[in-house]
């Protein structure tokens, strides 16, 4: 946000949770849908849609030959330069109450795979250990905090390390491009401090 405009960048936020976090940015000019999307078939519904731009936007590269965004942004004129989306879905773990949980697997899949060529990118973030193998294979990089054994360790990095981490702003991040994880801090930011950032961005 700090780097682009919001006519090229564009936020994408569900959370099944219904006690989310995002309602912060709700009203920000870069959110590509109006609100956080909370309810069943309003996740559902979003994530259709991303799939539906996903399709499209293959189609359109298709049209003027080109394989990823920035070819597609180069060779259009201005008006019809396509932003990068970063679709957030937070707390992933709550979809398993939904009836159509296996729908929405099946739609982040897609979006998960072939999103980035087209300039959706995602972030995925949960308070259990994702068990699906096929969210799990294509999240390359991955960012835990202290988890409860070495199982859930070795299910989400591949290795054990996340079990012994002590503080709660601790954390590992594990790149496929990286050997081993990477013992890192969080930063604590209040929603105040993050509403007069978003403030500070659109003004």
């Amino acid at each position: 946000m700090i780097k682009n405009s919001s006519e090229d960048f564009k936020f994408a936020i569900c959370d099944p949770s219904l006690r989310s976090g995002y309602d912060v940015f709700e009203g920000s000019s870069y959110m590509w849908f109006d609100s956080v999307k909370k309810s069943e078939d309003d996740v559902f519904d979003m994530l259709d849609k991303i799939v539906g731009e996903l399709e499209e936007r293959y189609q359109n590269f298709a049209k003027i030959n080109v394989k990823s965004i920035s070819e597609f942004n180069e060779a259009v004129e201005p008006e019809y330069q396509m932003p990068h989306i970063l679709f957030v879905f937070g707390n992933y773990s709550n979809i398993y109450h939904y009836s159509n949980a296996d729908e929405i697997n099946a739609s982040l899949y897609a979006i998960l795979k072939l999103g980035r060529l087209v300039g959706i990118h995602t972030i995925v973030t949960s308070s259990d250990v994702i068990e699906n193998s096929n969210i799990n294979f294509n999240l390359p990089t991955r960012v835990v905090f202290k988890l409860d054994s070495n199982e859930d360790a070795e299910s989400m990095l591949g290795e054990s390390g996340a079990e012994r981490l002590a503080a709660v702003d601790e954390l590992l991040q594990f790149a496929v491009s990286e050997e081993e994880p990477i013992h890192l801090k969080s930063a604590k930011l209040k929603v105040s401090e993050i509403r007069l950032i978003l403030q500070n961005i659109e003004n």
